[in-house]
């Protein structure tokens, strides 16, 4: 195994991580927007009963529903795409992790994060091998967040 190696088991395994740390605050807003989405559906169909009867009022009352059929729309793709990205990390995973059992290497990653400077987050991350030559391993990471 070399360094390229070496480097995708800790991106991946780093990837998880992120992934699972964001998870709560992707669900909320995913939870809020269709919320959001079924109220505008909701309020532009009654919207005609608040007001008085003309196009203007029909072409409000549709403009209603459709961004509230576009926010619906907005919290199912980043679903889709949070949970596209989630399995493709995962998959990632789990053949890293066969070819590491045909080797019959074991390994235990730590995550530590750093200090948090106007969004870019730094973070170490530590592995921990059995039953190979290294012992331990110790990358620095800066992301996005």
């Amino acid at each position: 195994m070399d360094e390229k190696f070496l480097e995708k088991l800790e991106r991946t395994n780093l990837e998880l991580v992120i992934l699972s740390k964001n998870k709560k605050s992707i669900h909320l807003t995913i939870f809020w927007t269709s919320i959001s989405g079924f109220l505008l559906i909701i309020g532009g169909y009654y919207f005609y009963e608040w007001t008085i009867h003309s196009v203007f009022i029909w072409s409000v009352k549709l403009g209603i529903i459709g961004m509230g059929f576009t926010f619906l729309g907005m919290a199912y793709s980043k679903l889709k795409a949070f949970k596209k990205q989630e399995n493709k990390a995962k998959f990632e995973k789990l053949k890293i992790d066969d070819i590491l059992k045909k080797y019959k290497i074991e390994y235990h990653p730590t995550f530590i994060f750093e200090n948090k400077i106007h969004g870019i987050q730094e973070l170490k991350v530590n592995l921990e091998f059995r039953n190979w030559i290294k012992k331990r391993t110790t990358t620095a990471y800066k992301i996005n967040v």
